[in-house]
């Protein structure tokens, strides 16, 4: 079976770019000593993924949009590289960029597409 990006259950075109991010958030009182030692307690870690495209439709484009834009979350069906799997969580979307658009009468797309999502949850 073969394994497809999804927004709230719906297929979209494959991105051609792909990557991965990980944050990590500490106790206030983390921090480093006078010997330069550092005593860090992590909270948590937040994945985030930048998805683009190129030469993407301004339809597919459109679609995507509709699904992420202003929403507090949203289903994602995407590879998780933590867990080395396919894999659903909630996301929401945030710095998009579209550049430039070429509007032909019997094409329309736009040159590069991206956006970065991230996850609700913590890992």
């Amino acid at each position: 079976m073969e394994e497809l990006f999804k927004i709230e259950d719906i297929e979209i075109e494959q991105p051609d770019t792909y990557s991965a991010s990980f944050s990590t958030t500490s106790t206030e009182d983390s921090d480093r000593t006078q010997d330069l030692v550092m005593h860090n307690t992590p909270i948590g870690t937040i994945a985030s993924y930048q998805m683009g495209w190129q030469y993407i439709k301004t339809s597919e484009a459109s679609k995507i949009l509709r699904l992420i834009l202003n929403k507090s979350k949203f289903k994602v069906r995407y590879y998780d590289l933590y867990n080395n799997s396919w894999s659903s969580a909630y996301f929401y979307a945030s710095n998009f960029e579209m550049t430039p658009l070429c509007l032909s009468d019997d094409y329309k797309y736009i040159d590069t597409f991206s956006f970065n999502i991230v996850k609700v949850d913590p890992i």
